[in-house]
């Protein structure tokens, strides 16, 4: 069987020069692997002579393009596949760092008069409690009849019930604003109002008083320490 694997390689031009020697010997001492060899030779010059190559560059070239799409389409699967979870991680990320920035622009920004006064749900705190901010240093000129927490937009709005010989007035305090947007005159349902920024926060001041005298309150106010 080795001669005949010989014998093939010689026909193919692959043989050793020592493989040739073998083969041409053992041919001498056996016609049938002589046909052989000869039979192998005259198939390999009739390929040669009879079957022609068959040109389709334009076949071919699509071919090629095909296969580059999809090597490219796995390269680009392979990385989502072995990062997915870094991917969604970063994403995730993005999402919470963007709401995080969001509300803390929108926490910068202050409060419409408007809004507060229509906030419904005001919890009063204990008698002799103290807000967290110690907002109650500002108010010891005046007398305050009740402090009541809120939210709105997620934001703490603290409520000071407080009195004068003029009357009751309120006072709504929301810390974390650092800039008045708007006017500091409004008048909302009836009442006048005066908005300030104090030490971190908005003040605003609701009465049925005139502007003349809410802005003489707040510079009471604002005067204390």
């Amino acid at each position: 069987m080795k001669e005949y694997l010989d014998v093939h390689a010689m026909a193919d031009g692959q043989a050793t020069a020592e493989q040739t020697k073998a083969g041409e010997a053992a041919m001498d001492a056996d016609p049938k692997l002589r046909s052989e060899f000869e039979t192998v030779v005259m198939l390999k010059d009739a390929l040669k002579t009879h079957c022609k190559g068959i040109h389709c560059e334009d076949t071919w070239s699509a071919c090629k393009g095909r296969l580059a799409e999809i090597e490219k389409a796995d390269r680009v699967t392979g990385f989502v596949s072995k990062y997915a979870w870094q991917l969604c991680g970063s994403f995730v990320m993005l999402m919470l760092v963007t709401g995080l920035w969001t509300r803390s622009l929108n926490h910068n920004n202050s409060l419409d008069p408007s809004q507060v006064t229509a906030i419904a749900g005001f919890s009063p705190m204990a008698a002799g409690a103290q807000d967290e901010y110690g907002f109650q240093k500002f108010l010891h000129s005046f007398r305050i009849t009740g402090i009541s927490r809120s939210s709105i937009e997620g934001r703490p709005v603290y409520r000071y019930e407080m009195a004068d010989g003029r009357g009751d007035f309120y006072l709504y305090v929301s810390p974390g604003v650092t800039k008045l947007d708007g006017a500091c005159h409004r008048e909302v349902q009836g009442l006048n109002c005066y908005s300030w920024i104090q030490s971190g926060a908005q003040f605003i001041l609701v009465a049925d008083r005139d502007h003349a005298e809410l802005e003489a309150i707040a510079q009471r106010i604002s005067g204390a320490r």
